[in-house]
C-alpha cells in the first residue's frame, strides 16, 4: 500500500489495513510518499514496489503526492502490478506527462456515485469559446485540445494577423470538442460534477420549501418562517439538513444526522485501447447501506487488466515479514 505521509493519509491507510486484515486479507508494506521526496527516494519506492512479489497496489493518496512515483513506475516499465486508487485520488490521464499516463490501464478506482444529468453531456458538447470570450479554461482547453491558437476577445485582427504570418494556426471556435482526445475531455467519470448538480438542486429544494412555508406552521420561534426578503443562511441550512426528494432516476437524496450524505461510489476500470483511447469503465458498485452481501456489486467480467485479459488476478502466498495462513490473500 501506498499513502501520503499527512494524516489523510496515514490514519486512512491503517483503516484500510484493518479491513482488509478483518476479512481475511493482508497487507504486505506500507509505504509513504511525500511531495518533498528526493527523485532518488521517490526512485527507491518504486523499485521496492517493483521488486516485491505482491500483484495488487493500493494508492490511498491525492494524485499530487504520487504523481512523480507513478511516472518513475512508468518510466521501470511496470506493467506486472494492479494499481486500485482510493476515492482520495481523482484518475486524470493528463495528470501525467507523455505516455506515461499508460500507466493507469488496468487499473481499478473508486469514485463518487455518478447518475445519468439529463441534456447534459449534450450541452457540454455544444460549448464553444464565443459564447464565453472572458472565460481563460475554455481558452486553455481549446487551444490544447485542438492545437491552434484562439484569438483574444479583447486582440486587435492586425494582432491576430501577426499570430498567423509567424506560423500559429488559428481557431475557428467552431472545432468540434468530440474530437478532442479523451485524456482531456474525459466524460465517463462525472462524479463531482455530478454531486455539483445535486447540490444545487438540493439548496433549489431547500429553498423552495423555505419561500413555501405557511405562517404559523414554520419551523422557527413561535411556528413562524423566514422573512424571503431577509433570508439567513442558518435558515436554509436548517431545511437542507432535512429535505428528502428523488432525482429524475428515483435517486434518493437526503442527508443523516452528521449532515453526510449517502456514501456510495462507483467502482471503475481504466481501459486504454491500441489506439491510445482512454476510457472509465464503471464495473462495479460499493454501496455500505445495501443489504448484506449487496454492499459491493462486480462485473468481473468487464474489467480489463494491464495486460488485456479479463481473468481474475491473484497475489501468490509466501512467507516474510508477514505470517499467514493459505487461506489469506496478499495485497
Amino acid at each position: 500500500m501506498v499513502v501520503s505521509n499527512d494524516d489523510v493519509g496515514l490514519q486512512g491507510g491503517e483503516s484500510i489495513r484493518r479491513g482488509i486484515e478483518e476479512n481475511g486479507g493482508c497487507v504486505a508494506f506500507m509505504v509513504q510518499i511525500s511531495l518533498i521526496f528526493s527523485k532518488q527516494k521517490v526512485l527507491q519506492v518504486a523499485e521496492m514496489i517493483l521488486g516485491h512479489p505482491v500483484k495488487v497496489i493500493i494508492v490511498h493518496s491525492n494524485e499530487v503526492h504520487v504523481k512523480v512515483l507513478l511516472q518513475t513506475l512508468y518510466s521501470q516499465n511496470n506493467t506486472s502490478k494492479v494499481l486500485i486508487f482510493t476515492a482520495s485520488f481523482t484518475i486524470t490521464p493528463g495528470l501525467l506527462d507523455d505516455k506515461a499516463w499508460k500507466i493507469f490501464h488496468g487499473s481499478l478506482g473508486l469514485v463518487p456515485f455518478t447518475d445519468h444529468m439529463m441534456e447534459f453531456e449534450a450541452f457540454l458538447y455544444r460549448l464553444r469559446p464565443l459564447h464565453y470570450p472572458n472565460d481563460i479554461f475554455m481558452k486553455l482547453l481549446w487551444e490544447k485540445g485542438f492545437l491552434c491558437k484562439l484569438q483574444d476577445a479583447n486582440q486587435t485582427e492586425t494582432a491576430a494577423k501577426g499570430e498567423r504570418d509567424r506560423g500559429a494556426v488559428m481557431c475557428s471556435g467552431e472545432e468540434n470538442l468530440e474530437d478532442v482526445s479523451k485524456t482531456l475531455f474525459e466524460l465517463n467519470d462525472m462524479s463531482y460534477t455530478y454531486h455539483s448538480y445535486i447540490a444545487v438542486y438540493a439548496f433549489a429544494h431547500a429553498l423552495n420549501t423555505l419561500i413555501s412555508c405557511k405562517p404559523g406552521q414554520g419551523p422557527f420561534t413561535n411556528q413562524s418562517c423566514a422573512d424571503i426578503n431577509k433570508i439567513q443562511a442558518w435558515q436554509i441550512l436548517h431545511y437542507l439538513k432535512n429535505l428528502h426528494f428523488k432525482t429524475h432516476t428515483g435517486k434518493e437524496i437526503f442527508f443523516d444526522a452528521n449532515g453526510d450524505a449517502s456514501a456510495v461510489y462507483d467502482i471503475l476500470n481504466v481501459q486504454i485501447s491500441q489506439e491510445e483511447e482512454f476510457r472509465l469503465e464503471k464495473i462495479g458498485k460499493l454501496d455500505p447501506t445495501a443489504g448484506e452481501g449487496k454492499e459491493i456489486i462486480i462485473n468481473s467480467s468487464a474489467i480489463l487488466w494491464s495486460d488485456g485479459s479479463s481473468k481474475v488476478r491473484t497475489s501468490p502466498v509466501f512467507e516474510g515479514n508477514i505470517r499467514m495462513n493459505k487461506k489469506k490473500e496478499v495485497i
